[in-house]
């Protein structure tokens, strides 16, 4: 049998001393993260641009651009050339400045090659990365081993609707 005691008024009066409320955030929290959403592939692009269409603080909604030519070494490490879910092509080295965090979206394994490039340049700058993977176990294996040692947080998940959570949860 498990002793249990019980939450005692003094406790609570322990968390109203000063000792205790040196330990308080006393400032106001960051409530926007800059965050960069990246589509792995053709089925992830669908769901980011149905996602981009909502009100977001400071998310940007990107896929890889698979007619650009190869960008390239940049000063931290491989670049990707990217575009905007309005078709204007960007670095993906431009988008990570500023970021708080990168949230890559995959449908298939057909394209998880730019997950290295993805993953690398945002530790190395220090920036939180995210997968979601949509899908059947076998058909996303190789992204979900792709981003395993990237992503802090690995989803996979069946519903299109969950991309838009995490994004809320992020407070994209």
């Amino acid at each position: 049998m498990v002793n249990m005691r019980p939450t005692l008024l003094s406790s609570c009066a322990q968390a109203a001393t000063a000792k205790e409320a040196s330990f308080r955030i006393d400032r106001e929290v960051d409530l926007v993260r800059a965050t960069r959403v990246i589509a792995l592939d053709a089925g992830a692009e669908r769901l980011i641009r149905e996602v981009a269409e909502q009100t977001w603080s400071d998310a940007r909604f990107l896929l890889i651009d698979p007619d650009a030519p190869a960008a390239g070494e940049g000063e931290h490490g491989a670049d990707l050339v990217l575009k905007d879910h309005r078709g204007e092509r960007t670095h993906l080295s431009a988008q990570l400045e500023g970021a708080d965090s990168v949230v890559m979206v995959a449908t298939s394994s057909k394209d998880a090659a730019p997950v290295r490039t993805i993953g690398e340049a945002a530790m190395l700058r220090g920036i939180m990365t995210a997968g979601i993977v949509f899908g059947e176990n076998e058909d996303v294996r190789d992204v979900v081993l792709a981003q395993r040692p990237y992503a802090r947080v690995l989803l996979i998940s069946r519903e299109d609707d969950d991309l838009a959570e995490v994004l809320t949860a992020l407070r994209a």
